[in-house]
């Protein structure tokens, strides 16, 4: 809507899909069976979170790489890697990852939800 065509305010519109900036729809974009983002619970993207800046610039990040950072009880983390300090038209091929092996500590540990920039 718009003031100029003779609405009362203006008004724009965002459409996207859930994987722009985000893996939200990973469980239906990499598994033949997955649940569509609508069907996942909110509870996991709600609440506080933990950022975690990680020196490792490509490769898998592993819980090695999280530099002692005290995760106790931590239900929701964030990665903040170097990908975030580029230029917003900077795109490498490489870039860093998590490792099942962090995915896993992270849930043993009562994870919900891993973030990376």
């Amino acid at each position: 809507m718009r003031i100029a065509d003779g609405a009362g305010y203006n008004l724009t519109r965002v459409t996207m899909s859930p994987h722009t900036g985000t893996h939200a729809d990973a469980t239906w974009h990499f598994e033949r069976d997955g649940r569509l983002p609508a069907e996942l619970p909110l509870a996991a993207y709600l609440g506080r979170a933990h950022v975690v800046s990680v020196a490792r610039e490509r490769g898998g990040i592993s819980p090695a790489d999280l530099g002692g950072a005290r995760l106790d009880g931590v239900e929701r983390l964030l990665l903040h890697t170097r990908a975030s300090d580029r230029a917003d038209d900077e795109w490498r091929e490489e870039f860093a990852h998590a490792t099942v092996e962090l995915v896993d500590w992270l849930a043993d540990r009562g994870g919900l939800l891993l973030g990376l920039d």
